[in-house]
């Protein structure tokens, strides 16, 4: 009988304690300050108590006290209009992730404090488990992330929380609302979330939050309306995590980030571009590294990764470059001129890839151009063509000349397979010519070396060397000879010599 009355007078302060905590906003914050229950310590001890005394008597409510403790601090943290009350639901999370770490001993008497110490860990383990979205969703929106990330969790949410209930989560991901947070225009927190960011990679990230990671990275430097706060994110990061030696998994999402940036010219700082470009060779160097010999069959996990790698920066490129030429842009939000752009520093980037990898350029040839070199070549020659003409207006010389250096370096090093000839020289001339002269005369004097042994380098055969330069030397001639010519016209130095 004496146990009953316990049970009853128990369960009577747990009902009392709902229908007080059962509030949310200013009701909530009214209702436990005039309970005196706006104390997170308080709070805690009365749960804690009443979880030991239904416990001790059998009650089968027992269960509802790890909830009440879990809904009341999630109702705290939503409270946006009184700061200490959010901090008391922080208090009462911090308290409880401690307690589920209480060790369950074995052989412990039913009279032990230590039973039901394990039980609440035990189950406040689960709601926690079951409400990660929803905690960090109280953190991160408009009206709590600043308060959130500067006063309330960024060294304990790094140590603690991200290990215990995000590590590994299939459903919930940290990462994104951290990257969502940074890039937000209005919510002030880049710095704040870049160092927790920063904190997690050099701690104890996992590898699926870092694969994660550079994938939400990537999308926030090319979507336009975060790209610059997305830039700024991901340049300080890199800064700070340079001198990770990362598993080969994760260099690939790195690299392909790394290539998202400089494709999309994420940054008009060309310091911020060079240290990006840096980082990129370096990472590319790294992988190649891995890479010893081209082969189809007979590679390693890590080989096969490094050698897909390779590839896809060159294919992709590739077809950065068709879908300029033929006014397709890749994706939805990007107009004909955003992808002019990518086609510009994509040009720039497959020389460097091309270079990068060395001895395995053949092999790497042969399977961007799949057994067509002269298929690939004419997408690039006509990508050139078109950027040069009168019809596109945002090209401007140093663009023009990175695709002019990317055709006849393809040229070089598809020989005896080039298909330069006369009559694409002499397309070029007719397309660029009037808007961009001073770098096409610069591009033919390399081209159309008269040195010996020079025209197959270029070209298939000396045949079309001579008749790409009979075909320039006429043009240049009428050039001249044109009325109101200027000598300077003919480049910055005002000299051309074939």
């Amino acid at each position: 009988a004496q146990q009953a009355k316990l049970t009853e007078a128990a369960e009577a302060v747990l009902d009392w304690m709902q229908e007080t905590c059962n509030h949310e906003g200013p009701a909530l914050v009214k209702t436990l300050m005039a309970t005196t229950l706006h104390e997170a310590e308080r709070v805690v001890n009365l749960l804690t108590t009443l979880m030991q005394v239904l416990i001790a008597t059998d009650s089968e409510r027992v269960s509802e006290v790890p909830k009440l403790w879990v809904d009341v601090a999630l109702s705290c943290l939503r409270c946006t209009d009184k700061y200490g009350i959010r901090e008391m639901g922080f208090l009462m999370t911090q308290e409880a992730v401690r307690t589920t770490k209480q060790v369950s001993y074995p052989n412990i008497s039913h009279s032990s404090s230590l039973i039901y110490k394990s039980r609440l860990g035990k189950e406040l383990q689960v709601i926690l488990n079951a409400t990660v979205e929803e905690f960090l969703g109280s953190l991160f929106s408009e009206k709590t992330c600043h308060h959130a990330v500067i006063r309330l969790v960024s060294g304990w949410l790094v140590t603690d929380y991200y290990r215990d209930f995000c590590y590994e989560d299939d459903e919930v991901d940290l990462m994104k609302f951290l990257v969502d947070a940074a890039v937000h225009p209005d919510w002030g927190v880049v710095d704040a979330v870049t160092d927790l960011l920063v904190k997690i990679t050099v701690s104890n990230i996992s590898i699926k939050s870092l694969n994660s990671l550079c994938n939400l990275f990537g999308d926030a430097v090319s979507t336009k309306a975060t790209a610059i706060a997305g830039n700024k994110l991901v340049l300080t990061w890199i800064d700070k995590t340079r001198q990770k030696k990362w598993v080969m998994s994760v260099q690939e999402k790195v690299l392909n980030l790394l290539w998202t940036m400089l494709v999309t010219k994420s940054s008009e700082n060309e310091d911020d571009t060079l240290k990006v470009l840096d980082y990129f060779k370096n990472q590319f160097g790294n992988i190649r590294g891995h890479l010893s010999e081209w082969a189809f069959t007979g590679l390693s996990e890590k080989e096969l990764t490094a050698k897909n790698c390779i590839l896809t920066c060159a294919k992709d490129c590739l077809v950065e470059l068709r879908g300029s030429v033929r006014k397709e842009p890749r994706f939805e939000d990007l107009t004909i001129e955003d992808q002019r752009s990518r086609a510009t520093q994509s040009s720039s980037l497959l020389q460097i890839v091309l270079d990068l990898v060395d001895n395995l350029r053949p092999d790497l040839l042969r399977e961007m151009h799949e057994g067509n070199p002269t298929g690939m070549l004419t997408d690039v020659y006509d990508e050139l063509c078109y950027a040069g003409s009168n019809e596109v207006d945002d090209v401007d010389d140093a663009a023009l000349f990175s695709r002019l250096s990317l055709l006849g370096a393809l040229c070089s090093y598809l020989q005896p397979q080039s298909p330069l000839t006369a009559e694409w020289i002499a397309q070029i001339w007719n397309m660029c010519i009037e808007k961009h002269r001073g770098v096409v005369l610069k591009w033919y004097t390399i081209i159309l070396d008269p040195s010996v042994g020079q025209d197959t380098v270029y070209f298939p055969d000396d045949s079309e060397g001579k008749a790409a330069r009979s075909v320039v030397l006429e043009n240049l001639s009428n050039l001249i000879t044109e009325h109101g010519f200027n000598m300077a016209d003919l480049g910055a130095d005002g000299t051309f010599a074939i």
